[in-house]
């Protein structure tokens, strides 16, 4: 009986501990567009992906920090969500951590949200919203959830 031990994904192939002996590599694997990131959630029942609907129930009720994640050159070509800081996706990590000064000077005289204030990501359509829910995490905020349409659903929903 061989085993077999995966540790080496080069080019689209996994190699076993014997060398030279590819094997298939999983499904996800081969997918590009799948995206596995570690994201905790707060309770079971609490919904981290959000739709439009959420979205909106939850900017009426208030308390939320909806941050949206796009780059600068995306944000002037279509703008933002209505409410929204911008922190690219780059800056996020940083900008988490920055003083309260700092930050209201960088983005838009926003307060600094608290390591347990309600964040809610945005990006174009949901991929980078979830890497900002992960990277929000790793510096300790708690709360966090994203808007998993994006800017390409919410252009969508308010055209009429």
């Amino acid at each position: 009986m061989r085993r077999v031990i995966f540790g080496l994904v080069r080019f689209g192939r996994v190699f076993s501990a014997a060398p030279r002996t590819p094997l298939k590599p999983p499904n996800f694997l081969l997918q590009p567009s799948t995206c596995i990131l570690p994201v905790r959630t707060m309770s079971g029942d609490r919904k981290i992906d959000l739709s439009y609907e959420d979205l909106l129930d939850l900017k009426s009720k208030g308390g939320i920090v909806l941050v949206d994640v796009r780059e600068h050159k995306e944000i002037q070509e279509t703008g933002k969500l209505p409410g929204s800081i911008h922190i690219p996706l780059g800056e996020l990590q940083q900008a988490l951590q920055s003083s309260a000064d700092d930050f209201k000077a960088k983005y838009e005289g926003a307060d600094l949200p608290t390591k347990t204030s309600e964040l809610v990501f945005s990006c174009r359509g949901g991929m980078r919203s979830r890497k900002a829910m992960a990277a929000a995490q790793e510096v300790g905020f708690t709360n966090v959830r994203h808007y998993a349409g994006g800017w390409l659903d919410w252009e969508a929903k308010t055209k009429n």
